[in-house]
């Protein structure tokens, strides 16, 4: 297992910390302050410095120190950080540095723009490299979700927890399934060894094709019964006809005989269409089957938490979802010290599985009583009145 410990944080004109040094424990560290004193500041910075955005996802939000709502110029703004990696000391450093020049014939400098500037192990790199090889510790997604006991729970989208969540427990045998859903067996004829994905593609691309094809047809049949009543439009090609001869004769002739051929053609298109639209019923119910089959397997994973896959509406229809509970109750309804359990509960199953351990950072510690058992570095955030600055 890979094991992150972070060891210190040193910011410079970072978010109102004007030059701020903070020592970690190598197992835990308890951090006090009153709301306001920049405790959650230490979490950004962390964060900050390996994927450059904040605790909510956002880039480079507001990193400068602001005096009376303008940010500091002309000063270093800047994240250093010293990790281990499996006992290995790495230093990275994270600069956010203004860029001003002095125009030609002008006196004052001008504000450009910004840049930011990465350093490994004292060495200057390219952001490319610098992001590449955080990706090489381990994924920034995987990172964050070891590291924020919300972020699983209200930072993905409910299809991208679902993946997580499938990728860990497994897929279930095909065979399986067909075996229980008996009425899906036309399906697997049908297939014909192709995969869900693959034939979900191909039946898209078939009624696409169809509804091209009968909207044309549709059009043909609107200009022939045009024809019909004594509109000079021509019904196979759609433009203005002179010959008033030919087209009389398409009256008192077969015309009538056209949109008929038409008017079939076209039924056979829908009835194709119908037959598709079928076949996409049993991939639904095929892919419903699946993920119920799944569902045990994934609660099966955790100590706490459970993960619903299905909600219903009032008309009894079924809805995909992935929600959190924990002893029934949903994750928003939960209160801080249950939701940083079942936060820690998917956070030591996703240290287990992607083989990493990561620092993780607790807030509003002080009204958490028992905290779930982990392996992971821990650093406590506490709301304390007394102590208008963060300490340690």
């Amino acid at each position: 297992m890979t094991k992150i410990v972070l060891k210190s944080l040193k910011m410079i004109n970072f978010k109102g910390a004007e030059d701020f040094k903070i020592d970690f424990g190598e197992w835990e560290t308890f951090i006090y302050g009153r709301n306001g004193a920049g405790k959650s500041r230490i979490m950004d910075a962390y964060l900050w410095l390996l994927f450059g955005k904040d605790a909510q996802n956002r880039e480079n939000y507001k990193v400068r120190t602001i005096i009376e709502n303008e940010p500091l110029h002309h000063v270093e703004c800047s994240v250093t950080g010293e990790l281990t990696v499996d006992g290995e000391l790495l230093t990275l450093k994270r600069a956010f540095n203004e860029i001003w020049a002095t125009p030609k014939s002008e006196v004052e400098e001008v504000f450009k723009g910004n840049e930011t500037l990465f350093y490994w192990n004292g060495t200057p790199i390219s952001a490319t490299d610098y992001k590449k090889r955080i990706s090489q510790i381990m994924p920034e997604d995987i990172l964050k979700i070891v590291t924020n006991s919300r972020y699983f729970c209200t930072m993905l989208k409910w299809d991208k927890m679902r993946e997580y969540l499938m990728l860990m427990a497994g897929m279930p045998d095909e065979e399986e399934i067909f075996a229980a859903n008996p009425e899906l067996g036309k399906l697997k004829g049908l297939m014909a060894g192709k995969s869900f994905e693959d034939y979900k593609g191909m039946l898209k691309a078939q009624k696409k094709d169809l509804h091209d094809e009968l909207a044309t047809l549709d059009m043909k049949i609107t200009q022939a019964k045009m024809v019909l009543k004594d509109n000079l439009i021509c019904p196979m090609y759609g433009i203005s006809c002179s010959d008033t001869t030919a087209l009389e004769r398409f009256k008192e002739g077969n015309g009538k005989d056209i949109v008929k051929r038409l008017v079939n053609a076209g039924r056979e298109l829908a009835q194709q269409i119908a037959e598709i639209e079928r076949q996409e019923m049993l991939i639904e119910k095929y892919c419903r089957a699946m993920v119920k089959a799944i569902e045990p397997r994934i609660n099966a994973l955790f100590s706490h938490v459970q993960f619903q896959l299905f909600e219903y509406t009032q008309d009894g229809k079924e809805v995909e979802c992935c929600n959190p509970v924990m002893d029934g109750v949903p994750f928003g309804a939960l209160n801080n010290e249950a939701q940083v359990n079942a936060g820690i509960d998917i956070i030591n199953k996703f240290s287990e599985f992607y083989g990493v351990s990561a620092p993780l950072f607790v807030d509003n510690r002080e009204s958490i009583l028992n905290l779930c058992p982990t392996e992971a570095q821990t650093i406590n955030f506490i709301v304390s009145k007394c102590d208008l600055q963060s300490r340690y």
